[in-house]
């Protein structure tokens, strides 16, 4: 009975992956054409799954969990459909969706193969690692540590092949860092929010662009709050526009009484 469930699994997958075509590049005969192909692996992670193939359709349902992977990324469902034709896959329940550098869960996603993109709804949280500065580079060490920031929201459209994501809904941004070796919380919040890396000077930049009832605060009771912000993961700066409010933290030295050490 196992052997039969096994083969009963496989099988789909078999006439999955002869449908989609040898991987590498071939030449379309008489348009001269290069033609690229990638690979789509799917995997059931329980015996009791079902998989069912529509092949005059290049559909393919999934029932019960299994994994997709391509060389850009990895996705997790409960049960879900990928179009051949369309190259797309729509799935649900228990999302997990991600990347060299990004984690995402979420209730539903669609990934669109051609495009790279994928939109993520419901309870959405998205996990992203900061690049690792290079030896000697301004920030790099104990003292200045920047750890993942976590963003949750209604929903968010990844373009993972750009390392891109957009959100919809209330967001909120949270992030811990380590300054001159204390730890600091930082949290943000803002009715859209973008993620994105572009080139600045010669170097590439990771942003993080805030816009609508933007609110940046830390841990050490400082905040502010603006319409659009601009925060540099990668240099730690922020840029902001629109009217400003704003509460900074002041060091003072506290005055000895009877004046300074030394004197009589």
């Amino acid at each position: 009975m196992e052997g039969r469930l096994r083969k009963a699994v496989f099988l789909p997958l078999l006439l999955l992956a002869l449908s989609l075509g040898p991987a590498g590049a071939q030449r379309d005969k008489g348009k001269g054409k290069k033609i690229k192909f990638r690979t789509v692996t799917f995997v059931t992670e329980s015996e009791e799954a079902k998989v069912r193939g529509f092949l005059r359709e290049g559909r393919w349902v999934f029932e019960g969990r299994f994994t997709a992977s391509t060389e850009e990324g990895v996705l997790k469902a409960d049960r879900g459909e990928y179009n051949e034709k369309k190259r797309k896959i729509i799935a649900e329940g228990n999302i997990i969706f991600y990347d060299e550098r990004n984690r995402s869960t979420a209730k539903r996603i669609e990934v669109d193969l051609k495009e790279r993109k994928a939109t993520l709804d419901g309870d959405v949280r998205l996990r992203i690692v900061p690049k690792e500065r290079k030896k000697g580079e301004k920030g790099e060490g104990k003292q200045e540590r920047a750890g993942p920031v976590i963003v949750t929201c209604d929903r968010i459209t990844y373009w993972y092949r750009e390392n891109r994501a957009v959100t919809e809904g209330k967001v909120t941004l949270e992030q811990e860092r380590v300054r001159e070796g204390k730890k600091v919380f930082i949290r943000a919040t803002a009715e859209r929010a973008e993620y994105r890396t572009e080139k600045k000077n010669g170097k590439r930049v990771e942003l993080v662009i805030l816009e609508g009832n933007v609110r940046f605060e830390d841990s050490e009771g400082q905040y502010l709050a603006c319409k659009r912000l601009i925060y540099s993961l990668t240099e730690e700066k922020l840029e902001v526009e629109g009217l400003v409010e704003a509460r900074f933290k002041m060091k003072e030295e506290e005055k000895r009484e009877g004046g300074t050490s030394g004197q009589g």
